[in-house]
């Protein structure tokens, strides 16, 4: 006897399955199951900036979603792949991030304005290269207290 699982993905618990069986003695029907479901995921480090200050200022200042969603996949390719740079081009975010071709136009256009990214191409037709700026990493540190 073998349990199909739900097909339910993304998901860690448990999941209602169906028996299959080869004896038509027990129909398929009449066997139910509970089938233990564990996805494996996988995470980055995300600066706590991202999170904290950049996420309010992109999503409450300039109103515009789709480019901290935008700079959120490119962070996550890049950072994968080992580095602060990743080739991926438009249709290509917009299908694994769920926007519109023009959202991520606009919100990579947005980035660059914004000088959280910098895309360069080889040509006028080639897939772009975003590199991912951190202008809050390159700021000099003090100790000195705040006056006020």
């Amino acid at each position: 006897m073998r349990i199909r699982g739900s097909g339910v993905s993304g998901y860690r618990g448990l999941a209602v399955g169906r028996c299959e069986t080869s004896r038509p003695r027990y129909p398929a029907t009449a066997c139910r199951g509970i089938v233990p479901v564990t996805i494996a995921t996988k995470t980055i480090a995300v600066d706590e900036y991202v999170l904290d200050t950049l996420m309010r200022d992109l999503l409450g200042h300039d109103k515009s979603p789709s480019a901290y969603a935008v700079y959120l996949f490119l962070w996550r390719r890049a950072r994968v792949a080992g580095t602060w740079s990743t080739r991926v081009s438009h249709k290509g975010i917009a299908d694994e991030t769920g926007l519109s071709k023009s959202a991520v136009q606009a919100a990579v256009r947005h980035l660059n304005v914004r000088q959280l990214i910098r895309s360069v191409h080889e040509s006028r037709t080639a897939t772009p290269e975003h590199h991912l700026l951190r202008p809050w990493a390159s700021r000099p540190r003090t100790n000195t207290p705040r006056r006020g």
